[in-house]
């Protein structure tokens, strides 16, 4: 039986849904298009920022009926898909996130790596003592039951947080790495599943998703 896929993002305000409307359409172009995947955007009941974003995954959480995936995925809304995206690339038996093009692996030291330092958040992350790799929250995505547990756990601590007013410095980010240091990820996608569009054209697949450049919107 061929699996299901699922590929949602969480969107607040016009110009985010601007933005998601194009990503859909570049998602029905590109990704996993032999599949016939399910593609899904979702409203997001919080209205201020940074919560309309570090709620995502409790937006995630309350509309598991509507994402029936088997395997799950999240992106950005304010991303393009450029390059056919095949299943077979991205799917893992745990959780599947892509490699931070601002922090690959082997050519930044970890200390450099933007964790959360502050000692009052559930996503704190000691220098030097833990901590190897950094991960963008702009495409995560796993196996079903993989991906709810981390959205349980991530969300669970974001509002934990946010009743003591402390507010980690990347948001969901930060949570989302503090996890996946206590959970590896079952896959790393390579570069240029989140490729920085101010960095401008490239070859081949490099641009497989895009993260746009809003100061040319």
């Amino acid at each position: 039986m061929r699996p299901r896929v699922t590929l949602y993002t969480v969107v607040h305000g016009p110009v985010f849904e601007r933005y998601a409307a194009d990503l859909l359409a570049s998602a029905r172009e590109h990704f996993c298009r032999s599949w016939n995947p399910e593609i899904v955007t979702l409203p997001t009941p919080h209205t201020e920022w940074p919560w309309s974003s570090a709620r995502r995954y409790g937006v995630a959480l309350a509309n598991r009926r509507k994402l029936r995936g088997d395997y799950i995925f999240q992106v950005d809304a304010d991303s393009r898909f450029e390059y056919p995206v095949n299943l077979s690339e991205i799917i893992a038996d745990g959780i599947v996130v892509t490699t931070h093009p601002g922090f690959p692996p082997h050519e930044v030291e970890p200390a450099r790596f933007p964790y959360c330092r502050d000692l009052a958040s559930t996503a704190y992350v000691a220098h030097g003592e833990e901590g190897a790799t950094y991960h963008p929250g702009a495409f995560v995505g796993g196996s079903r039951e993989a991906f709810f547990e981390m959205c349980r756990v991530v969300d669970a601590r974001i509002v934990e947080d946010q009743s003591r007013k402390v507010h980690a410095v990347w948001y969901e980010e930060s949570h989302l790495n503090r996890y996946l240091i206590d959970n590896p990820p079952a896959l790393i996608l390579p570069q240029r599943f989140c490729y920085w569009d101010y960095w401008g054209p490239a070859e081949g697949d490099a641009r497989t998703l895009v993260h746009l450049d809003k100061t040319r919107a």
